[in-house]
Parts: structure tokens; C-alpha cells; sequence
């Protein structure tokens, strides 16, 4: 065989190697994204409850002083 009848198989095959580590590289990014979102909606939800324990406290501590105060 020639070099000119070979160069469109070694063009497929160069081209197949790339659109496999193409999906791959776009599979092991898929599993980050949701390893990520998951970890974000936790942290999230943490957030949320921290916020409102300190509202209820901080809101507690107003209403108390709030019925102290006499006229």
C-alpha cells in the first residue's frame, strides 16, 4: 500500500481518538457538575437554617425586651 491510500484511514482514525476523548472528558465533567450541585443545594440549605435559628433567637431577644419596657 501506498502512503496516499492509507492517509484517509489514519484521518478516520485520528478522528475517531478525538471523539472519544472528547465524550470522555465531557462524561467525567458531567459527574462533577453534579457532585457540585448536590453539594451546593447543601450548603444552601445550611445557610437557610443557620439564618433562620438566628432570626428566631435575635427575634425572641427583641420581643423579651420589648415586654419589659414599661410606661
Amino acid at each position: 500500500m501506498n502512503k496516499i491510500s492509507t492517509l484517509p484511514i489514519a484521518v478516520y482514525l485520528y478522528v475517531q481518538n478525538m471523539r472519544t476523548r472528547a465524550a470522555e472528558r465531557l462524561e467525567a465533567q458531567d459527574r462533577e457538575r453534579g457532585s457540585t450541585t448536590v453539594e451546593t443545594a447543601v450548603i444552601i440549605a445550611a445557610i437557610v437554617v443557620i439564618a433562620v435559628s438566628v432570626i428566631t433567637i435575635i427575634g425572641k431577644k427583641v420581643v423579651d425586651k420589648a415586654n419589659s419596657i414599661s410606661f
